[in-house]
């Protein structure tokens, strides 16, 4: 079973920071520790990431992060990454409709970063 859940930084459990990291690892060649790292320090609270979930393995990740930039808040569309074994099954368009349907109901000016 497909699910697309989306959790605010300050509300993701150890275990979903875990599977973040390892997803992101595919990605960025990284160790784990690294990763963690990384994303304890570089993501505010309010960030929201989104995970696309079957059973209970993250196979499509995206971050929304929320900065500041002269006296307005702009979203910044970072990381899309789709496990290597479940790609070409729609998922990067999943967490792309996600992400705009986000963008637009928070009204917020969104760049993509890379």
């Amino acid at each position: 079973m497909l699910s697309l859940i989306k959790v605010k930084t300050k509300n993701l459990s150890i275990k979903q920071i875990n599977k973040i990291c390892k997803i992101k690892m595919q990605k960025w060649k990284f160790n784990f520790k690294s990763q963690k790292k990384f994303l304890l320090k570089n993501y505010n609270s309010e960030d929201i990431h989104q995970m696309v979930l079957i059973k209970d393995k993250v196979v499509g990740y995206n971050c929304l992060k929320f900065i500041n930039n002269l006296n307005e808040t702009i979203m910044i569309f970072d990381s899309l990454i789709v496990h290597k074994n479940y790609r070409k099954m729609g998922i990067s368009s999943i967490i792309l409709f996600s992400s705009i349907n986000e963008i637009l109901n928070k009204k917020k000016h969104c760049y993509l970063y890379s």
